[in-house]
C-alpha cells in the first residue's frame, strides 16, 4: 500500500475526538501578542563555542505550545534567536497547541501527509497517546529516533530523560522502540499555590464576609453570596460567579465539567474509569452516582438554579472565556493554572490589588490525598518529528537539547544576560526585575524571552535542576521571587489560611511530595469494542450533562442522572472498567519502578 493510502486508512480510524489538557498555562490576551525586537537580544550571552550553526539556517515548521508570541509566523524572540546562532535551526510555528486549534488540524493534516516536521503527539480520545502514536508509526508518518544513535545518546545520558523515555517505549510506543521526546515533567506545584485546585476572587470573597464552606453545595451558596457582594466589571456590569467555555468541541469545551476539581483524578479521555493519584477506584466515573463527576455535576446544577452562572457560558469559546475573566465578568474558576496567568491583568483592568484569584482546595472527600508533587505532565507533551522532515538530524539535536536542563533553564527564563547571569557558583541567579515580575506576568518578561515556549522544554517550571544548584527551572518561582512579587490579595490570603509563606504546610494544606504516573494513560489501548462503546457513552453524556446541570428541578435533575447512569451501564461502561483494572494491576509494579527511578533522579539520588 502506497504511504499516502496508508495515511488515509489511518484517518478513518480517528473516529474518536482528539483530547489533550488544552489551554494549560496559556495565557490569552484576546489580541495578538507583539514579538520582542531583535534589539533586545543583542544583549544576551552568546551561543557557546560548540555550537552547531553553519552558514545555512534550517527552518523546523512546528504545532508547539506557544505562550507570548504569534503563530504563523518565523520567530524572532530571544530564545528563538539563540538557537537560530547556536543550532543553525529557526521555527515556523503553524499551530499553537495551547488551546483546540491543532486537535482539530491534526486529523486533516495526516490525511494530506503534510504533518509539520516537529508536532505534539495528540490524546486518541479511545486509544491515548499510544494509540494516535501506533497509527502514526502503521502510516509511516514519524521518525524512529533509535535510528540515530550518535545523535541521541546525549538524550539517554541524563538520568531523567532515560528513565522518561524507558516509559515511552514501555507505554506509549508500540513497539518499544523511541518516537518521542517527553516534555514538561517534574514538579506539579506552583510555589503560590497548586494549579490542580478551585479558584475564588479574593475582593468578592472578602466583601461577602470570607464565609466558609466544608463541600460542594455549600460553595454553590458561598458563590452566590459572593455575586451579590462584587463589585461591577470593567464594563460596568455585575459579574455573574462561574462561567465556561462550553461552546467549544467535546473535550475541550466540557473540560470544567468532566476535570470538575482537577485534585490528581486522572480520567481515560473515555471518563469511564478515574484514579487518585496511584489507586485504582471501585468507582465508576459515569456510572455510579457516588462518583466525583456527579458531585461536581450536582453543584453546577445547584448553581444554575440560584443564578450564578453566565447564560453566555454555554455557546462561549476559549478566547472569550479569557477576555471576560480578565474583564472581571466572572468570581470562580476550576483552572488554578490559568488564574495565575490572569491575576495581573485583572487586578490592572479593575484598578484593584485586591481582586485577584486565589486558590482553595476543592471542598470534596475524593481530593483529601491531594498535595501535590512529582507528575509526569511529559506523557501528554510528547513531540515526534515527521519521517518527512528534510533536518531529523537537526530536529532531533534541537529536541535533545531543549528537553536537557540547561535546554529547560533558557526556554524558561530566555538566554543568559537578559533576566538572569550565571553566578560564580555555577548557580544561575535572576535580576529583581524578573523575579519581581512573579509567576505570570507575559507582557512584562516577554522582554527577556522568558516563558514564551511554554510546555515545550524537558523539566517543568517547578522542577528542581540538579546541574545548576537545586534551582527551580522557572527562577521566577523561588521563594526569594515570591516575596518581591507578593500582592495584596496574596498577603491577606495566608492570614486567612495561616501560612506564613507560599510553601508553607498549611497553605492548602500541602502534604509530602510524591511521584505519580496516570495508571490509565498506562494501561494502552483499549479494545476496538471498547473504545467504540467508550466514545458512545462520552458522546452522548457531552449533551445529557448539560441538559442536567439546567435541569429546574430536583426530580427533574435526578431523572436525567437516571437515565444517564443507565445509559453508562447498559453501554458497557462497568465492563470497560474492569478491563482497565485489570491492565492497571499488570502494569502497576513496572511503573512503580520507573516512577522510583523517575523521583529518584529528580531528587539526585
Amino acid at each position: 500500500m502506497k504511504k499516502s493510502n496508508k495515511i488515509l486508512a489511518v484517518l478513518l480510524s480517528l473516529v474518536m475526538v482528539m483530547s489533550l489538557f488544552g489551554g494549560c498555562g496559556k495565557n490569552s490576551n484576546g489580541t495578538a501578542n507583539k514579538e520582542v525586537s531583535g534589539d533586545v537580544t543583542k544583549e544576551a550571552t552568546k551561543a557557546p563555542d560548540d555550537s552547531k550553526a553553519s552558514g545555512e539556517v534550517a527552518t523546523l515548521t512546528g504545532a508547539i505550545f506557544l505562550e507570548s508570541v504569534e503563530s504563523n509566523s518565523i520567530k524572532t524572540d530571544p530564545v528563538s534567536n539563540y538557537i537560530r546562532d547556536r543550532f543553525g535551526v529557526q521555527f515556523d510555528v503553524i499551530s499553537d497547541c495551547s488551546g483546540n486549534t491543532w486537535n482539530e488540524q491534526f486529523p486533516t493534516q495526516l490525511a494530506s501527509d503534510s504533518l509539520p516536521d516537529v508536532f505534539l503527539l495528540v490524546k486518541d480520545a479511545a486509544t491515548g497517546y499510544a494509540g494516535t502514536l501506533k497509527k502514526l508509526v502503521d502510516a509511516g508518518a514519524v521518525a524512529c529516533l533509535d535510528d540515530y544513535p550518535d545523535l541521541f545518546k546525549d538524550y539517554n545520558s541524563d538520568p531523567v530523560l532515560k528513565a522518561e523515555m524507558d516509559y515511552h517505549r514501555n507505554f506509549v510506543s508500540p513497539d518499544g522502540k523511541a518516537y518521542g521526546f517527553p516534555m514538561y515533567f517534574g514538579e506539579s506545584n506552583y510555589a503560590k499555590g497548586l494549579v490542580d485546585t478551585i479558584a475564588l476572587r479574593w475582593d468578592a470573597f472578602e466583601a461577602a464576609g470570607k464565609p466558609e464552606f466544608k463541600n460542594f453545595d455549600e460553595l454553590a451558596d458561598v458563590l452566590k453570596k459572593m455575586q451579590d457582594a462584587a463589585p461591577v466589571d470593567v464594563n460596568g456590569d455585575k459579574p455573574y460567579a462561574i462561567s465556561g467555555w462550553f461552546g467549544e468541541a467535546q473535550g475541550w469545551g466540557d473540560w470544567p465539567l468532566i476535570y470538575g476539581y482537577q485534585q490528581m483524578i486522572s480520567q481515560s479521555s473515555a471518563a469511564i474509569q478515574y484514579h487518585n493519584e496511584d489507586k485504582i477506584s471501585d468507582v465508576n466515573y459515569y456510572a455510579d452516582e457516588k462518583s466525583p463527576y456527579y458531585e461536581y455535576l450536582k453543584f453546577m446544577n445547584k448553581a444554575y438554579n440560584l443564578g450564578i452562572i453566565d447564560p453566555d457560558a454555554w455557546t462561549m469559546k476559549w478566547d472569550q472565556y479569557n477576555t471576560e475573566m480578565e474583564n472581571g465578568s466572572f468570581l470562580y474558576c476550576p483552572a488554578g493554572w490559568l488564574t495565575d496567568q490572569k491575576n495581573n491583568i485583572i487586578t490592572t483592568n479593575l484598578k484593584d490589588e485586591n481582586a485577584g484569584f486565589v486558590h482553595f482546595k476543592a471542598p470534596s472527600d475524593y481530593a483529601d490525598t491531594y498535595s501535590g508533587g512529582y507528575w509526569d505532565y511529559g506523557t501528554s507533551c510528547t513531540y515526534v518529528i515527521s519521517s518527512k522532515c528534510k533536518n531529523i538530524e537537526k530536529a532531533i539535536e534541537l529536541l535533545t537539547w531543549i528537553s536537557s536542563q540547561e535546554g529547560s533553564l533558557i526556554m524558561e527564563n530566555g538566554p543568559e544576560g537578559l533576566a538572569w547571569k550565571m553566578g560564580d557558583d555555577g548557580v544561575p541567579v535572576g535580576n529583581d526585575d524578573y523575579l519581581k515580575m512573579g509567576q505570570f506576568d507575559s507582557e512584562g518578561y516577554k522582554q527577556y524571552g522568558a516563558n514564551l515556549y511554554h510546555h515545550f522544554k524537558g523539566y517543568s517550571d517547578a522542577t528542581t535542576l540538579s546541574k545548576y544548584g537545586n534551582v527551580t527551572a522557572n527562577l521566577r518561582l523561588s521563594d526569594a521571587a515570591n516575596q518581591l512579587s507578593i500582592k495584596p490579595y496574596e498577603k491577606s490570603a495566608m492570614e486567612y489560611f495561616g501560612a506564613k509563606s507560599f510553601t508553607d504546610e498549611n497553605w492548602l494544606n500541602r502534604a509530602n511530595t510524591t511521584f505519580t504516573f496516570n495508571l490509565i494513560d498506562a494501561s494502552g489501548a483499549v479494545p476496538d469494542d471498547y473504545a467504540m462503546a467508550s466514545a458512545n457513552i462520552v458522546n452522548y453524556f457531552f449533551n445529557q450533562q448539560f441538559a442536567a446541570i439546567q435541569a429546574k428541578s430536583d426530580a427533574d435533575y435526578q431523572a436525567i442522572v437516571a437515565d444517564m447512569i443507565k445509559y453508562a451501564k447498559d453501554g458497557g461502561a462497568e465492563d470497560i472498567q474492569k478491563y482497565y483494572q485489570k491492565k492497571q494491576n499488570e502494569v502497576k509494579d513496572s511503573l512503580s519502578n520507573i516512577s522510583s527511578q523517575i523521583g529518584n533522579a529528580l531528587a539526585g539520588k
